[in-house]
């Protein structure tokens, strides 16, 4: 699930079947006037690890959130990625 951009405040969110949120703010012309908030990126955050589902920041919230940006991938996604670099290492031999 994404909440890109995030404009408001979400509140609670039912995150029952989910895997994976990304976050994200506004970009492009109107990013001067839509503002995220911090503290809806920490909400978001601190609701889906309760539930411990993996939690991607996008770099568009480094000037908010600042360097240590949380950049987490789910299992499926990490063996897909684990699939692809061993398709690639017996595609080079």
């Amino acid at each position: 699930m994404t909440f890109e951009p995030l404009f408001d405040d979400p509140g609670k969110v039912d995150l029952t079947g989910i895997d994976w949120i990304v976050v994200g703010t506004m970009t492009g012309a109107k990013s001067r006037t839509v503002k995220t908030d911090p503290g809806w990126v920490y909400s978001l955050t601190e609701q889906a690890h309760e539930l411990k589902i993996p939690v991607f920041w996008k770099e568009d919230l480094v000037p908010i959130m600042g360097e240590e940006m949380i950049q987490e991938m789910p299992d499926a996604f990490n063996k897909v990625l684990e699939e692809q670099r061993i398709w690639n290492n017996q595609k080079s031999k």
